[in-house]
């Protein structure tokens, strides 16, 4: 029971995590209203605003394209720059006890382009974390810090080129999860043509394949198709699980985003290879400021299939060593300090290497073929 309850509560806080977008909203008997001025007091229509303009996806009082209004969502924040706060709140029970695990997270994406994100996980099934992320257009850093219980914390920092995509992407992955859940009708209709949608259950008994026994959502939308803020309440089936998740929209414009203090810490402490394969090996050069130290793992990925290796000595900064899968040995790769001169296996694809700590916490990561 307790492996099946954490495999399902890791799938549901994996739904929701790293996939944010949507941040704190009025509760479920609160009004919206307050949230959204009523504007001039004019009259708003049932599927828009006074003016008469239709807010996408909303049809006969009813969501009925969530797909048409998260496209307009992701529209609307990609011509400026927004910020957003969000927070999820798992509560598993088993047995009589009651468990307690919650993400938090704050995003400011500037209309420059830079972004920064804050990822905060307590109360996990293993270890927490807390993540800050700052990037722009040529250099992405991160300074991760994870607990364990009766260990020390662990600060790992990290630099690499920006890949992905902070804000409007991670909005989209959302948002489908819980506007295509509910059965959203129209709850409210405001003069400044946003409309307040509700929702008092889903419209198959499920969200993203899990059954639950109850679901409670709310949201309040523009008329350009913005999510201004997102309450949902639900309850998973079996095992019991409970989950409260809040965002709001809380700048949309001119945001600025400031880089961090410990942005030269990062560039100085962070590993960072460069890959390059031949046929047979791939050669990973340290090209940052710090040494990479001995006993890090390497590992060489073949989409989800991988093998790693230790370092038996550090790599400095400017030095190579030259990751191989020897011949006739599956699922095994070595590294060395030369060139193979053996028979080794021919390395044909795409893979990635990457490399972590002892305590498999990664340090960095490069494609290659």
């Amino acid at each position: 029971m307790v492996r099946t309850m954490a495999r399902v509560l890791a799938a549901l806080v994996l739904l929701l995590a790293g996939c944010s977008g949507l941040s704190t909203v009025p509760g479920a008997n609160e009004t919206n209203a307050s949230a959204e001025p009523a504007g001039n007091g004019t009259t708003a229509t049932l599927d828009g605003g006074a003016d008469g303009t239709a807010v996408v996806g909303i049809d006969d009082g009813r969501l009925t394209n969530a797909s048409a209004l998260i496209d307009a969502h992701v529209e609307a924040l990609a011509g400026s720059g927004y910020a957003y706060a969000a927070t999820v709140e798992s509560r598993p029970t088993e047995g009589n006890a009651t468990h307690s695990n919650t993400v938090r997270w704050e995003v400011r994406v500037g209309a420059d382009g830079s972004a920064y994100e804050l990822y905060d996980r307590s109360g996990g099934l293993s270890r927490d974390q807390y993540t800050e992320t700052w990037r722009n257009d040529t250099v992405s850093v991160e300074y991760s810090v994870r607990s364990t219980p009766f260990g020390n914390d662990t600060g790992i920092y990290r630099a690499s080129e920006p890949s992905g995509a902070l804000g409007a992407n991670y909005s989209a992955n959302l948002a489908p999860t819980f506007l295509r859940a509910g059965e959203y009708v129209v709850a409210g209709r405001h003069g400044n043509g946003s409309l307040t949608l509700a929702a008092n259950g889903t419209r198959d008994g499920t969200v993203d394949g899990h059954a639950v026994s109850s679901f409670d959502g709310r949201a309040l939308v523009d008329a350009e198709g913005r999510v201004r803020s997102l309450s949902v309440t639900l309850s998973v089936a079996d095992p019991e699980i409970t989950q409260e998740y809040r965002y709001r929209l809380t700048d949309v414009g001119d945001v600025s985003v400031s880089r961090p203090d410990w942005f030269d810490t990062a560039l100085e402490r962070a590993v960072i290879v460069e890959a390059i394969m031949r046929d047979d090996y791939v050669a990973v050069t340290n090209t940052g400021r710090s040494t990479v130290d001995a006993g890090t793992r390497v590992f060489l990925w073949e989409g989800a299939s991988g093998a790693d290796a230790r370092l038996d000595a550090p790599i400095a900064p400017g030095e190579t060593v030259y990751l191989y899968r020897p011949a006739g040995e599956t699922g095994a790769v070595e590294v060395s300090r030369t060139p193979p001169s053996g028979a080794v296996a021919t390395l044909d694809g795409s893979y990635r290497v990457e490399l972590t700590d002892g305590a498999y916490d990664p340090l960095a990561e490069v494609r290659v073929g």
